[in-house]
């Protein structure tokens, strides 16, 4: 399996700061489909065989899962009009974190010291996922207000603070959505790499558990 060109250069660039590399993409069988809908690339769809649209990964995902799992609204529009296969529940799943108790992140301090304060509050035992009354976690809180520095810094730190990337508020928006909307593209791209680290990351360990599955079960 080869990815188009100028595919792959956007790939290579992304993949950069993260802990994957195409090498990794390539024994996860993360087709092109896949890596379009991944990388959010949505400009050099027109090589990519329909024939591969419904493909699945190690993590037995298709592009179309991948797309709700990751709130890809423009690709969950062009595959479901290609007549793409996924399993559309997934857009149910609004992530980590408790709804029952909304939590109130404008009484987070400015700029100054809100690493600090949300570092401490995950440290004191509670969840950095959960929301206030509109459904925002604390990482929506900072990319709505462009809280660059903080944003970033969980953004890198995400398995830290076992921060779910994905979840999304009362309105079905990521943080990166959040971001984007506001305008904070330097925040919108930070979770875009991140996500992508994670989506890899657990795409990893579902193939190890199936390995070990199978050879569990030839034993």
């Amino acid at each position: 399996m080869t990815y188009p060109p100028a595919l792959l250069a956007v790939m290579e660039k992304t993949l950069k700061t993260t802990r994957f590399g195409i090498d990794d993409l390539l024994a996860l069988e993360i087709g092109v489909w896949h890596a379009a809908v991944l990388f959010d690339d949505t400009e050099h769809l027109r090589p990519f065989a329909p024939a591969a649209m419904n493909g699945r990964d190690r993590a037995e995902n298709t592009p179309l899962d991948i797309a709700y799992r990751l709130n890809r609204s423009i690709w969950i529009d062009r595959l479901e009009a290609f007549g793409a296969e996924g399993d559309k529940a997934l857009l149910d799943w609004k992530g980590l974190g408790s709804f029952l108790t909304p939590v109130n992140h404008d009484r987070l301090p400015s700029k100054r010291g809100i690493i600090k304060a949300l570092a401490n509050r995950y440290r004191q035992g509670r969840s950095l996922n959960d929301r206030d009354a509109a459904g925002n976690t604390p990482l929506h809180w900072l990319a709505a207000h462009g809280h660059s520095k903080a944003a970033n810094y969980f953004a890198n730190h995400y398995r830290t603070f076992c921060l779910d990337l994905s979840a999304r508020n009362n309105e079905g928006h990521t943080a990166r959505d959040v971001a984007r909307l506001a305008g904070h593209h330097d925040i919108a791209a930070q979770l875009l790499i991140r996500a992508i680290d994670n989506y890899l990351g657990a795409a990893y360990i579902w193939q190890q558990m199936c390995a070990d599955r199978s050879s569990y079960s030839r034993s």
